[in-house]
């Protein structure tokens, strides 16, 4: 009595296609999961540059602004940041703190377009110039503020007698950040894309109010 056994040479094109298919499956899988979670670490290191620049320039500003004794805001008129609900209007202002009464001593702030990066505003502190002017330079002078990880998309300043409030302060994180991903509706000037942005957008809005010892 003869046996015959069968011996297994390979796989059949059946079972390489479902396993060329389970694969795909599991690599899809693992890039999406990837994804996402490069997405959240981009939105919580965005959050983080935001808040602590947000934070370090109220504190600037305070140290600045308390022993002044004037202060004067310039509007410079609405520049525009671009979202996917179409170009937004924000307000760059210009804030000069004196110091002296002769108003030719004392520090100025003001913002200035980065041609180099969409929707990239710079924020710069420099001396009032003499004759105590406060007007925006044309190009930048002084010390940049903001790192190059944010940007400052609205500095909206006032003062009324003896406070120099910022009426809104709006800080964007560059990081991962499209004209896409961001949005004109909400209760603030620029926020995250519903959905889409707020998975890795990162959008500081803030005011503060600054009580100056030295204005009367």
């Amino acid at each position: 009595v003869h046996s015959i056994t069968r011996q297994d040479k390979g796989f059949t094109i059946v079972e390489l296609l479902i396993a060329m298919a389970l694969f795909s499956f599991i690599l899809l899988a693992v890039s999406t999961g990837t994804i996402r979670l490069i997405n959240i670490y981009q939105s919580g290191v965005g959050i983080r540059n935001s808040q602590q620049f947000a934070r370090g320039f109220a504190e600037e500003l305070s140290q600045t602004a308390r022993p002044a004794v004037s202060a004067e805001v310039i509007n410079d008129g609405a520049q525009t940041i671009d979202t996917s609900d179409g170009a937004l209007a924000v307000q760059q202002d210009v804030l000069c703190v004196y110091t002296s009464v002769a108003h030719n001593q004392g520090s100025l702030y003001y913002t200035l377009r980065n041609t180099g990066v969409t929707n990239r505003f710079d924020l710069y502190k420099t001396t009032i110039p003499a004759g105590g002017v406060c007007a925006k330079p044309a190009a930048p002078v002084g010390q940049r503020l903001n790192p190059d990880t944010v940007s400052v998309a609205q500095f909206d300043a006032t003062t009324t007698g003896r406070f120099v409030d910022l009426s809104s302060l709006s800080i964007m994180a560059n990081t991962g950040l499209q004209v896409s991903d961001l949005s004109a509706t909400g209760p603030y000037p620029i926020n995250c894309r519903p959905q889409v942005g707020d998975q890795f957008c990162a959008v500081t809005n803030i005011t503060a109010s600054v009580n100056t010892r030295g204005i009367q």
